[in-house]
């Protein structure tokens, strides 16, 4: 782009040249053979009009560079921006017709290209829900069958990565364990239970079945890391039926803590809509932790989503943070049961106009943890995972001053969706939230408060991934290159 516009702005003072010099060869020519002598001598004595003039000369080009570039050039590029952002996220947005007559048939014309787009989606998705709705009972019948179980239950693929669990799982691992670990799809067993213990008998699972044995059980006791003990029940998951041509791809664990009695399965029954059983069976295939992340797809990753609410914006003068927000993403599914949400006391007032902004007041932070306490937890939150942030460096700050005091640091790598949209769509579009939002088709729900625009955040970024790889960037490494060339990404705080 500045090298289209410094040639047409050379363009254009060709063209100024060019026509200033027309008038003076016209005048030179319409005059006689003395004027032209005192005329030709005025403008060598005269450095005072001709720099003036020069000046003149070279601003008109500018504005004249500028105008025809706003009028030719940045609507074209508005355009296809928005088309993009259409074809892949949005197939309801429309461009608002602008400038020329011939820009605004243009729009028109994109428009009703739009709503024919639009409509041939919305009955590929008809077709598809009929084929979802049965999909969709299987599932359900799936939750209702997992919920009446007593049992806590979990399955993991073969690094021991959490793929599902149901409610009473959630349950058993929310006790005093949660304290050094959090639980959730795509997350690590192991870091609840004792490795060790768990890959030994998974190991001897798979030797019996190498042996011939069909369905080969392991049975055996566990304890948490925070001391309890767990009776486990272990059973593989194959992608054969069985025998010695079966192929492990993970195992699931049936557990109960050593001395709860199992409840009978009338304790347990709920109403079938809305079963909390949480499963991703795609990460089955998850590529091993020992993959350079860089070189991984930006949908295979997984992801947490956080945003801060802060007592202002300045954390070099002493800002502190008053809340803290983040919800997870695991192939490209928002996790909307595993998130996180923290109020913090700042320890100083806070100021009147951030407070107008998030609703925060200075009792709903009385006797909150203070910062110190809270971003050890937070950081567990966002363990193995990618953090994405809108204007992602101001949080990072704030996150990075309290190093010292907190003893945590926050090494993973960061994606802003502020920067991806100016990778995409440079000055053309706006890049506030609330504009990339409107644009993309993403609802505004609890504006401004930490966990609201940290799962705006998160349906943002997830638009965004096909628009990027429609641009060639499709792994981590060239979404973090193509950042850091943008403007935006040399703001400091």
């Amino acid at each position: 782009m500045n090298t289209r516009w410094a040639m047409l702005w050379g363009t254009c003072l060709g063209l100024a040249i060019a026509g200033a010099t027309g008038v003076l060869f016209i005048v030179h020519t319409a005059l006689g053979a003395e004027e032209r002598v005192a005329f030709l001598r005025l403008l060598a004595t005269s450095s005072t009009l001709l720099t003036v003039v020069a000046i003149l000369m070279i601003a008109f080009t500018g504005l004249l560079a500028h105008w025809l570039t706003r009028l030719w050039f940045t609507p074209p590029r508005r355009y296809a921006s928005l088309i993009r952002v259409m074809a892949s996220s949005n197939a309801a947005l429309r461009i608002e017709p602008k400038g020329t007559p011939e820009m605004c048939e243009l729009a028109r014309a994109i428009n009703e290209f739009a709503a024919h787009h639009q409509k041939t989606l919305q009955e590929v998705e008809a077709r598809i829900g009929e084929v979802n709705a049965s999909l969709a009972r299987e599932k359900s019948h799936l939750a209702a069958l997992m919920s009446e179980l007593a049992q806590s239950v979990v399955v993991c693929n073969t690094d021991g990565c959490i793929l599902l669990y149901n409610e009473q799982a959630r349950h058993l691992f929310a006790g005093p364990a949660a304290v050094s670990a959090f639980f959730g799809l795509g997350r690590s067993l192991y870091t609840l239970l004792d490795q060790d213990i768990v890959a030994r008998e998974y190991a001897h699972l798979r030797s019996q079945l190498a042996q011939g044995e069909t369905r080969p059980v392991a049975e055996f006791s566990v304890p948490f890391h925070d001391g309890r003990m767990v009776r486990v029940r272990m059973a593989l998951v194959s992608h054969d039926a069985g025998g010695a041509d079966a192929r492990p791809e993970g195992y699931v664990l049936l557990l109960n803590e050593t001395g709860t009695p199992a409840p009978p399965p009338q304790a347990v029954k709920t109403p079938l809509p809305g079963r909390p059983v949480y499963y991703d069976f795609d990460l089955f295939n998850r590529p091993g932790r020992t993959r350079e992340l860089d070189d991984r797809s930006l949908r295979e990753l997984a992801y947490t989503a956080f945003d801060t609410e802060t007592t202002g914006l300045e954390p070099s003068a002493g800002d502190e943070i008053i809340s803290i927000g983040a919800v997870r993403i695991i192939n490209g599914r928002l996790l909307h049961g595993e998130t996180y949400l923290q109020l913090v006391d700042p320890r100083r007032t806070l100021q009147p106009e951030s407070a107008r902004v998030h609703g925060i007041t200075p009792s709903m932070l009385a006797g909150k943890p203070l910062i110190d306490q809270v971003l050890p937890a937070f950081h567990r939150f966002c363990e193995g995972t990618v953090l994405v942030g809108h204007n992602a460096a101001f949080d990072m700050r704030f996150l990075q001053l309290k190093e010292l005091s907190s003893g945590v640091r926050f090494i993973a790598p960061v994606l802003d969706t502020l920067l991806l949209s100016a990778v995409l769509h440079g000055d053309t579009l706006g890049h506030r939230l609330d504009d990339i939002a409107a644009r993309l088709g993403v609802e505004l729900k609890e504006r401004h408060t930490a966990l609201g625009d940290a799962v705006t955040t998160a349906r943002v970024f997830l638009k965004l991934i096909p628009l990027l790889e429609a641009r060639g960037i499709s792994t981590l490494r060239e979404a973090r290159e193509a950042s850091a060339r943008t403007v935006h990404a040399r703001i400091r705080y």
